[in-house]
């Protein structure tokens, strides 16, 4: 039969180790884990727009560093006084680590997220929290994409291009103009192989010249009904009708040509890869985005 006072001594010395044994482990591990935390911060996004890391695409589009040359990449992350310190990878192999205010990054977020309202709304951002940054050197893109008319086996798509790539193309669907949240709604993606045939819509100086030349006829057209017509028998009434008439009907007749299926510049690719290539070529120019665009047409 045991005795109780040595159960009882057993007891104590189990509790007084399992102290002990917690005592190390607070002593030892949860300082660490604390400096762990404040090492590695929870994970924090600027901006849905770019996700955790910018590449050379998205600090060009965005021109988010004007006055360094030859950005690679930044990641970035908040300190533990919430600060945005960014880590620059530059093309000659170098680093360098820019720092934002939490309230500068506030501002950063907010010239990501509403990049394309700028023009409209310039006093979104506090320019003087963002060091490095200039008014002159924004990266605004010009809404000058043709208006395509890409036909596949079974529908026709139209917009303005955005895009032209090697396996596919991007249109911008829609008659509202661009805005931050939109893209991947009213952007159509078209895959290569799909097309058959594409139409180019002529642009503003189409336009121009059909109305010019048109406007040349309607004159020769009134001009041909004053058969007898000389410069000593110019009236006021007859220059009116030559240049006023004649321009507004050849103008008109000018404007509705432009505007026909048949004035359009077309390509047919018939599912052609071939075809397709030597047609990139001669649209690339006339889309709006090239090089660098928004990170959402990436994601399509």
């Amino acid at each position: 039969m045991r005795s109780k006072i040595k159960k009882q001594g057993i007891l104590r010395f189990s509790a007084e180790l399992s102290a002990i044994i917690f005592s190390l482990f607070i002593w030892f591990f949860l300082p660490q884990k604390l400096n762990a935390q404040n090492e590695n911060p929870l994970p924090f996004v600027l901006s849905e727009r770019i996700g955790a890391d910018l590449d050379s695409n998205e600090i060009e589009y965005f021109n988010i560093f004007p006055d360094i040359d030859k950005v690679k990449g930044a990641v970035y992350r908040l300190d533990n006084f919430e600060n945005l310190r960014m880590l620059l990878s530059l093309a000659d192999g170098r680093d360098t680590t820019i720092t934002f205010s939490k309230l500068g990054a506030l501002e950063l977020r907010k010239y990501i997220d509403k990049h394309e309202l700028l023009p409209d709304s310039q006093n979104i951002v506090n320019w003087e929290l963002l060091p490095g940054y200039s008014l002159w050197k924004m990266n605004f893109f010009e809404d000058h994409g043709s208006i395509l008319y890409v036909k596949c086996d079974t529908v026709t798509y139209s917009g303005k291009l955005l895009k032209i790539e090697d396996d596919h193309l991007i249109l911008w669907a829609s008659t509202q103009p661009f805005r931050p949240g939109t893209w991947t709604t009213y952007s159509k993606k078209i895959p290569a192989g799909s097309i058959t045939r594409i139409e180019r819509k002529q642009d503003l100086t189409g336009k121009i010249f059909g109305i010019t030349m048109g406007a040349g006829i309607g004159a020769a057209f009134f001009a041909l009904i004053y058969g007898n017509f000389d410069f000593e028998s110019l009236s006021l009434q007859n220059t009116v009708l030559l240049i006023g008439g004649g321009g507004v009907i050849g103008g008109g007749l000018g404007w509705l040509y432009d505007g026909l299926t048949i004035s359009r510049r077309k390509y047919n690719i018939q599912n052609d890869r071939a075809k397709y290539l030597k047609a990139k070529k001669k649209l690339e120019k006339r889309a709006i985005f090239s090089s660098v665009f928004p990170p959402e047409l990436k994601n399509l």
